[in-house]
């Protein structure tokens, strides 16, 4: 596996090695987020530093669900929302059946640990179905990018 970290407000990518794929997108406003074409499956890291709309974090969370998202991992200012929105994302696009295994999001809240427990959860905890993931979103909802900060983490 290998890391390719890519910081799509600034269109910079680098690749870091052998850890997995990763792409972060730095969104100090509410703007589109866009998922790579190449994520079938993939875990979201979320992360939040700043207030977020209640309509655009459900938009959000649609798309994560609509595109892949199988592992929801929020970090961060009220991150519990996140946890539940993304949750309800999942049970609306199953409306009045039972949401498929291979197509159940798990979703986490993580307000008492540190970024670094995260990202360490979020590389050795989030398995799904029996299938490894190796493709990893990160959203952050910030006024200061981590991107330097991320690729310690995930080197």
């Amino acid at each position: 596996m290998w890391l390719h970290l890519c910081d799509t407000s600034q269109g910079k990518a680098a690749n870091l090695g052998n850890v997995n794929v990763l792409d972060y997108q730095f969104l100090p406003t509410d703007q589109p987020v866009v998922v790579p074409p190449a994520f079938q499956i993939y875990k979201c890291l979320i992360l939040i530093e700043r207030k977020v709309g209640e309509a655009y974090q459900y938009e959000v969370s649609k798309l994560l669900v609509e595109t892949g998202c199988r592992w929801s991992l929020s970090w961060g200012l009220d991150c519990i929302s996140w946890d539940d929105s993304v949750d309800w994302a999942n049970i609306d696009q199953f409306t009045g059946t039972t949401i498929p295994e291979d197509k159940l999001v798990v979703t986490t809240w993580h307000e008492r640990e540190t970024l670094e427990e995260v990202v360490e959860f979020s590389k050795q905890c989030t398995d799904h179905a029996g299938r490894v993931i190796e493709d990893t979103l990160v959203l952050d909802f910030g006024t200061l990018g981590k991107q330097r900060i991320l690729e310690s983490l995930y080197q």
